[in-house]
């Protein structure tokens, strides 16, 4: 009889070891998953800095540069040029928010994102206003609330 019981109190002990050795893996998965998700995010987003930067050094944003320093009004060609600038980076802002929801970045990290989104929202920037509203409706729902507000608190 004694060694019966001790041979149900093993089983037992080794069918809960194995279900908490189960939900340790499933854990596990989740939290590899969500780092391959967030490396994925981030290669994104250092691919967008990398355009931007090539934009932004390119010789037709050195004559919107001084186009817009002389008042001079941009053609439609540098019109677009600027927009397709504006969305890629939203589309890096909205990759940071992410990364900023997931856990990667804290509260300490995301405020200096936040002061650079309110600077560029509420910049008084029409064409990135615009650039903003045109290309809300493809961005991350949570990233459009979080610029909404930005930009509901905004001075222009």
């Amino acid at each position: 009889m004694n060694f019966d019981k001790l041979n149900t109190y093993l089983s037992t002990f080794s069918n809960i070891a194995v279900l908490i050795g189960i939900v340790a893996l499933v854990y596990e998965l989740n939290q590899n998953n969500l780092i391959a998700r967030a490396q994925t995010r981030g290669e994104i987003s250092a691919s967008a800095k990398e355009i931007l930067s090539v934009l932004r050094d390119s010789p037709i944003m050195t004559k919107i540069r001084e186009k817009r320093i002389n008042g001079e009004p941009l053609s439609p060609e540098e019109e677009q040029w600027i927009r397709s600038t504006y969305r890629i980076e939203l589309k890096d802002f909205e990759n940071i928010y992410y990364q900023y929801r997931i856990g990667l970045f804290d509260e300490n990290e995301m405020e200096p994102m936040r002061a650079l989104w309110r600077f560029r929202i509420s910049d008084c920037d029409i064409e990135f206003r615009d650039t903003y509203q045109s290309f809300r409706g493809l961005l991350d729902p949570l990233f459009q609330t979080e610029m909404d507000r930005i930009r509901s608190e905004s001075s222009c």
